[in-house]
């Protein structure tokens, strides 16, 4: 998001977007939530009419890693909600996670495990803002190709606390572009649904040169 555009400070992909924050993370940068206060805060955005959920957050566990016995174990209540949500027309937006892997976090690689959470899921990896090259940093899309595309998240100069600025890098960097790109789609063409607004993120991706490899890149970078 970012400032009002009004010419003070910065402007953000979606500077007009209304944005309902929930705190998941300590001081520390660690998530404390239990998974019921996660599908909890789902529910209340959902009720709010949020339908573009930004996820700068994750696991280092790769989705290949986790079976879906296992995650359906540790996070039933958000997994359910999130399919709530899903089947109400929102879209999900997951970091790819920074772990230098070659697949994503699980989380944001659920619809390899729960193919109907597809239609509302995309997953995020990171590109370098001086290049355009792949973040060293970044997990690659990997088995969440279909679903993944590619966005600044190197070097991003952003808002940060007490009202400084900061230049930070990470997968959380460039997920944000990616709803805000969702966020300034639906206002250009209202009559999409959220669905179709991100089916036209992937379809538009730039996937030539080395953005056609879809095991790091998925769909390309978002143009």
């Amino acid at each position: 998001a970012g400032r009002d555009g009004g010419g003070s400070g910065m402007q953000g992909v979606a500077y007009k977007a209304k944005i309902i924050p929930y705190k998941i993370i300590n001081a520390a940068g660690w998530v404390v939530t239990t998974d019921s206060q996660n599908k909890d805060s789902y529910t209340r955005a959902i009720s709010k009419g949020a339908r573009i959920f930004n996820n700068s957050w994750g696991s280092s566990v790769k989705i290949t890693d986790a079976s879906k016995a296992a995650i359906e174990a540790s996070i039933p209540l958000a997994l359910a909600e999130m399919q709530v949500a899903i089947d109400a027309g929102a879209v999900f937006v997951w970091a790819s996670g920074n772990n230098s892997n070659t697949e994503v976090s699980f989380r944001s690689g659920l619809p390899h495990h729960f193919p109907d959470m597809k239609k509302g899921y995309l997953a995020v990896t990171s590109v370098s803002t001086a290049d355009g090259s792949s973040s060293s940093f970044a997990n690659d899309c990997g088995v969440a190709a279909a679903w993944c595309i590619a966005a600044p998240g190197g070097n991003v100069f952003s808002t940060w606390k007490d009202g400084a600025y900061k230049t930070i890098s990470g997968t959380s960097m460039a997920a944000p572009h990616v709803s805000g790109a969702l966020a300034g789609l639906k206002s250009r063409f209202p009559s999409l649904s959220y669905h179709q607004v991100r089916d036209r993120l992937l379809v538009t991706a730039n996937s030539t040169g080395i953005y056609a490899d879809a095991t790091i890149f998925g769909k390309g970078l978002m143009d």
